[in-house]
């Protein structure tokens, strides 16, 4: 049957309505003032920082670039409209006046986009694609610009389904300092927990072999009468130790059938305590990196000044 509304649940229908809309335009606003407020300041400081690394280190002419980002900006390095929005326009000509010593000005030349009879024009394209597409890339590495694009995104598909609204109390964490002192304990030190988890996943297939080939029987839970086996395969076996064996606060050893007389009483006790330690080991050294890298932050409670 078709659902039929009270007057009161209308009128919260429609202000929910209006709310989601408001909501979207204003994420619209903020999108759309970033970009032109802050996005030619991200890209002012960007050029800024690729030329003083050309003139000053010579990196991408004598030097190669010292990490994956620096192969990205030798794009603009090529490009005839750089610098655009830096105020020094002579960066190339320095640079290539500085170097030539050390290496060929022909090699240079090339490097640099320049030729030895229009160096002073560096303007002749009428679309510049190599600057654009490297001011493209520049933009959406920003930070900034990637939360405001996703908090108009989820506002928009919010207004389709309003459970989408949840994602916007995210926003809390952006506007306290230490919310993203303890967001960064993640997302700064995500190589070492991704080594972790690595290494978890090791461990924890290595027990999963020892367990398949000696202790299967004690791998089999009652469920409805019937007989419930968990390691009667090596993916069903892996999945229990990293789903159930991680989660247990005992370990392994809570989850499966006791060992209490059997023959292999001895090694269950082994199996089961190595894993326990192990298990607390591993946390208990993810627990203290995250507690050094939130100490590490400064201890501010207010809200950041934007």
């Amino acid at each position: 049957p078709p659902t039929v509304f009270s007057s009161d649940d209308l009128l919260l229908l429609c202000a929910i309505r209006l709310l989601g809309l408001a909501h979207l335009l204003v994420s619209v606003s903020i999108l759309i003032g970033y970009v032109h407020l802050k996005i030619p300041l991200v890209i002012f400081k960007k050029e800024k920082y690729v030329a003083r690394q050309l003139e000053s280190r010579g990196t991408w002419l004598s030097t190669a670039p010292e990490s994956w980002t620096g192969y990205w900006h030798q794009l603009v390095i090529k490009s005839r409209s750089f610098p655009m929005n830096y105020w020094d326009k002579m960066v190339k000509q320095r640079a290539l006046a500085r170097y030539e010593a050390t290496v060929a000005r022909n090699k240079l030349c090339a490097m640099l986009n320049v030729t030895e009879d229009t160096e002073d024009d560096l303007l002749q394209e009428s679309f510049d694609w190599r600057y654009w597409l490297w001011a493209v890339g520049v933009v959406l590495s920003d930070k900034i610009f990637l939360y405001n694009l996703f908090y108009l995104l989820f506002s928009a598909l919010a207004n389709w389904n309003h459970f989408f609204f949840c994602t916007h109390l995210l926003d809390v964490v952006v506007g306290f300092k230490t919310l993203q002192a303890v967001l960064q304990s993640v997302t700064l030190n995500a190589k070492q927990l991704l080594l972790t988890l690595m290494m978890t996943l090791v461990v924890v297939f290595i027990y999963t072999v020892v367990a398949f080939n000696f202790f299967q029987k004690f791998y089999v839970k009652e469920n409805a009468g019937a007989a419930d086996p968990k390691c009667n395969h090596m993916m069903t076996c892996f999945l229990f130790h990293l789903h159930a064996g991680l989660r247990a606060g005992g370990g392994i050893g809570d989850e499966i059938g006791g060992a209490d007389g059997d023959d292999y009483e001895l090694y269950r006790i082994a199996f089961d305590i190595s894993f326990f330690l192990r298990h607390c080991h591993t946390t208990g050294n993810r627990s203290r990196v995250d507690h050094r890298l939130v100490r590490r932050n400064p201890r501010q409670g207010g809200r950041s000044s934007n």
